[in-house]
């Protein structure tokens, strides 16, 4: 290599796109040695052909160890997460933190079906259909998948859309391309963990495991390791069989990691910053080489990095209750983990001549000012927020924040031919979000140009969402504009009447940046995670979901959230009839 590549990370939120340089912190746990990270590296050297040769009977009882094993660390696990993220005043993100908990075990179970599948049918089995569209390309449904999913998600469904030129009976027969075949060569794959929650790098570190079928090393990232010791309670099933390691550090760790020659692959959840500063280095050097795109880094390196993400809101006939619901939905979305996700809702578009537009911009105002602020745990989410609010003083500002929290802020009507404009161009990874309205003659041009910027002026491409009224897809030529807008969309994930983060939980929605991203311009990221059914060439996950689920009992504005959620983790750790109909029972009282 030209020069050593660099796990880079300040806070500065200057560069021209993309999520920022977060601050590094001092890490919960001491630092691994050289020498214990060698010493991990070679031991799943010794192991990574051996992975290559477990039986599926064996594999599955390594999953059904590990389920064991997890419910044994629940209070542990959710308690910890809700500390120190400093969640304990906020009932919402307390139950998201049982909710994130409890959906490990489905993807366990999801992992554990495939092998199943594979085993009997030499692929992953789908519900289906897979149909071909008018243009040739062929989706899958994928959900719901069995009776349990339908109590937890009732009339969601969820679609894979293959790669234009994929052909329907190529489905099945590319499918878990890592079983088929012989002469793979076991490899090591480091994992960079994501650090606004602990669901992600345990499903990054599995699929790798048991999708990928290579050994793993994982470094939490350091704003959430603490969370380490009980991944090592919890997978031990993996690490005494000498197939994961786990090791603890920052910026020198990781890149002592990246660097070393036991590493055959990398795997980050994070920023583009950072995937930039280890693909290119940093500094004035890095920007030339990523210029003149000259990587120092020859290694694969797959990641899924952040979005600014979009509602589009489609106008339509919307009652008051519809206004009221829709935006305590937002809101909901908006104040999930203090707004530190990548799917966090970061521009509302609207229609700028609809009616209704400013009532419900103010309606999901209104219910943000009703909900208690939270503590802006994530690294310098204070000074990002502070950024963007003085280049946009006209920010208004709901809930009254302790110290250390931050309120609930909205940049209104913003240009939409602003494209440089810091809320389409950078992930803010706050509490902070944006409005803008576009003009057009009618709702179906409305549709066609909120397409247009989505894709061309917001910056990423992981997850966009669709509002959209039932009453207006029985208008045939709306409906087949949305149909049309969910083609065109460049995203992985297009989510109707929700967010994507709902389809990242079904567990069988392939995960990561729209296709095609390069490394110069890595937008959201390449690859996918978060694919049991083993799809080869999947291009975009759709998550069809109804307009308003009554009652709503996951909600902000719900009356005993906490209570339903460890309703909802139950029933996803032990599915039994008697814990689905105690989740569906306790959720009709909310």
């Amino acid at each position: 290599m030209e020069a050593q590549a660099k796990i880079a990370g300040s806070g500065d939120f200057s560069q021209a796109q993309g999520s920022a340089l977060f601050p590094q912190i001092e890490g919960y746990i001491a630092a691994s040695s050289q020498e214990r990270m060698d010493e991990a590296l070679a031991s799943l050297a010794e192991k990574k052909d051996d992975w290559l040769s477990v039986s599926i009977d064996e594999r599955i009882a390594i999953l059904d160890e590990i389920a064991e094993d997890a419910k044994g660390v629940e209070r542990e696990w959710v308690g910890l997460a809700i500390e120190e993220k400093g969640f304990q005043t906020d009932a919402f993100n307390q139950a998201a933190e049982i909710i994130a908990y409890g959906a490990m075990f489905r993807y366990i179970r999801r992992l554990r079906q495939a092998l199943l599948d594979i085993k009997l049918h030499q692929s992953p089995q789908f519900p289906g259909p897979i149909k071909t569209r008018a243009d040739g390309q062929v989706t899958v449904g994928v959900f719901p998948q069995k009776w349990q999913d339908r109590l937890l998600f009732p009339n969601y469904s969820l679609e894979v859309w293959m790669e234009p030129g994929i052909k329907a009976d190529e489905v099945s027969e590319k499918q878990a391309a890592a079983y088929r075949g012989t002469g793979q060569k076991g490899e090591i794959v480091l994992v960079l963990g994501a650090g606004n929650t602990s669901l992600l790098p345990l499903t990054d570190f599995m699929h790798k495991l048991f999708v990928d079928n290579k050994v793993v090393l994982l470094k939490p990232n350091p704003v959430n390791e603490y969370m380490g010791p009980l991944m090592e309670t919890a997978f031990q099933a993996l690490i005494r069989r000498g197939f994961l390691q786990i090791v603890y550090g920052g910026i020198e760790e990781g890149s002592y990691l990246v660097e070393h020659a036991l590493t055959d692959e990398i795997h980050l959840t994070g920023s583009d910053k950072t995937f930039e500063s280890i693909v290119y280095g940093s500094g004035p050097q890095g920007e030339e080489r990523k210029a003149n795109k000259k990587p120092i880094l020859a290694k694969k390196f797959a990641a899924e990095l952040g979005n600014v993400s979009p509602v589009i809101v489609v106008p339509g006939p919307w009652s008051e209750d519809d206004i009221h619901y829709k935006a305590a939905h937002l809101a909901t979305m908006v104040v999930a983990n203090a707004g530190s996700f990548c799917t966090t809702p970061r521009v509302i578009v609207q229609h700028k001549s609809w009616d209704q537009r400013e009532a419900f911009r103010n309606e999901v105002g209104e219910v943000l000012d009703k909900y208690p602020t939270t503590r802006a745990y994530y690294p310098g989410a204070l000074e990002r927020h502070a950024d963007i609010v003085k280049a946009h003083p006209e920010a208004l500002h709901y809930g009254e924040p302790k110290e250390g929290h931050l309120p609930w802020t909205l940049i209104p009507d913003l240009d939409p031919e602003q494209k440089d404009d810091v809320s389409f161009s950078k992930e803010s990874f706050c509490s902070l979000f944006a409005e803008t309205a576009l003009e057009a003659e009618s709702v179906v041009k409305y549709i066609e140009k909120a397409v247009d910027f989505a894709n061309e002026s917001l910056w990423g491409n992981l997850s966009v969402s669709i509002f959209v009224h039932p009453k207006s897809m029985a208008d045939p030529a709306i409906a087949e504009a949305v149909d049309q807008a969910i083609a065109k969309l460049r995203y992985r994930t297009v989510a109707i009447n929700d967010y994507g983060s709902l389809a990242y939980l079904m567990f069988m929605a392939p995960w990561g940046g729209f296709p095609g991203n390069e490394q110069h311009d890595i937008q959201s990221g390449t690859d996918v995670t978060n694919n049991p059914l083993m799809f080869s060439h999947p291009q975009k996950s759709v998550l069809y979901s109804p307009f308003q689920l009554r009652p709503s009992p996951l909600s902000i504005v719900s009356k005993d959230v906490v209570r339903v959620a460890k309703k909802f983790a139950k029933a996803d750790m032990s599915p039994s009839v008697g814990n689905m109909l105690s989740f569906a029972w306790t959720a009709l009282q909310g």
